[in-house]
């Protein structure tokens, strides 16, 4: 059994940690619409959850990191983690903050000792807000 195998690889909106260490992922997100075309100057805010769950099999691997791709395959590690020697796996998650200047598909790449084991994606579309219909002033 070679490995490392990817649990799940995911966005949502919350996880909660139980007191027994299982994991829950709330509201699973692959796309995200905003109102306006972002840019340099005025990136999307985005803030969301990101969820690694590995298991090792007869790997070990010694770092485990997340690298976003933009759709101009701009890359950047967000998340990284190093595993406790001897562990039968890993839980990365955490609260991710970006500010996103491109809309489209946004890889999130999961390496293991620099080697691409999986990805999930994450589409950024712009969606205006709906006009508010005007009132009549009596």
């Amino acid at each position: 059994m070679p490995g490392p195998y990817v649990h799940a690889a995911l966005f949502c909106d919350r996880v909660l940690l139980d007191a027994d260490g299982s994991l829950s992922a709330i509201r699973i997100v692959d796309r995200v619409n905003v109102p306006a075309e972002p840019s340099e100057s005025n990136p999307a805010r985005v803030s969301l959850f990101l969820l690694v769950s590995m298991r090792f099999g007869d790997a070990r691997p010694r770092k485990i990191q997340v690298e976003a791709e933009d759709p101009a395959g701009e890359r950047t590690v967000v998340a990284e983690a190093a595993p406790v020697p001897g562990a039968a796996g890993v839980n990365i998650y955490g609260q991710l903050q970006m500010g996103l200047n491109r809309t489209g598909d946004h890889w999130f790449r999961v390496l293991s000792d620099g080697v691409e084991v999986n990805r999930t994606l994450l589409t950024i579309a712009v969606q205006p807000l709906p006009e508010q219909p005007s009132r009549a002033q009596p």
